[in-house]
């Protein structure tokens, strides 16, 4: 099977096996200290390490250069949740990920001093949490440097499934080169269910149930009534999910929200 586990935890009374440790940081799991939610380093190199800081609200702050490098970028991560990333250098991702997940509420930010660069087939992936619109951000990432995304590598920006906001990128440049992509298809808005009856997707446009498409600037497919929102040529939500048949399938979602200030 390609699948691959989650993590056990590494439970430690503080944060002094990491403010100590020299060299790449190798080890795999979530990094667990009760009543610390915050941790400050010089500098931060990852090698073929999968580290996990699951408690909501972190914050991570590296003062210099932040690496993480590894073999395969499904297996070797950093993962924050709901919190914060802040670097005042810059930030290599080189066939690794960086996974910002949501909390229940909110989502992560990242900002970074100098340059960002995200290349051979490494992955970023940041999920929006919640806000009063789905106009308004609820995640960013701000590199005041350059942003390159290169070598077959993805940045996948994930819309919140029920609530629609989503992930704001700004840079002061932006290269996509060949073979690398921004990926949100599918990252919008949520399809609903078959069971225990034909539900609509969420969003605005969602598909009302017999497996039909979620809408955006045009009709989903198979729509039994108009519902459309937004501007095809200025988009600024992402697309709605569709609805579930009356047998067996789940609606799909709809597409996510490509939201770039360059």
């Amino acid at each position: 099977a390609d699948g691959h586990g989650d993590l056990g935890t590494l439970y430690f009374p503080d944060h002094q096996f990491l403010l100590r440790q020299t060299g790449d940081f190798v080890h795999v799991g979530q990094w667990t200290v009760p009543g610390i939610a915050s941790l400050a380093k010089d500098s931060l190199s990852m090698k073929n390490a999968w580290l996990r800081f699951p408690v909501g609200g972190f914050e991570l702050s590296v003062t210099n250069n932040l690496t993480i490098r590894g073999s395969d970028a499904n297996r070797y991560k950093l993962e924050i949740s709901n919190g914060v990333i802040r670097c005042g250098g810059d930030i290599l991702l080189d066939k690794a990920s960086l996974v910002l997940q949501r909390g229940s509420a909110t989502a992560s930010s990242l900002f970074c001093a100098g340059d960002m660069m995200v290349t051979n087939a490494a992955q970023f992936h940041v999920f929006s949490g919640i806000t009063d619109s789905p106009t308004t951000a609820g995640a960013l990432v701000s590199v005041t440097g350059d942003l390159v995304v290169a070598s077959a590598s993805y940045v996948y920006p994930y819309s919140h499934p029920t609530n629609g906001a989503s992930v704001f990128f700004e840079a002061a440049n932006l290269a996509v080169r060949g073979g690398s992509f921004i990926d949100a298809s599918g990252k919008g808005y949520a399809g609903n269910g078959y069971v225990p009856a034909r539900t609509a997707g969420f969003g605005p446009g969602g598909g009302a149930g017999s497996s039909t498409g979620g809408s955006y600037g045009g009709l989903g497919s198979r729509a039994l009534a108009p519902k459309i929102y937004g501007v095809a040529g200025e988009p600024i939500e992402p697309g709605s999910g569709g609805g579930g048949n009356s047998t067996t399938e789940n609606g799909g979602a709809g597409g996510g929200l490509v939201w770039f200030d360059v």
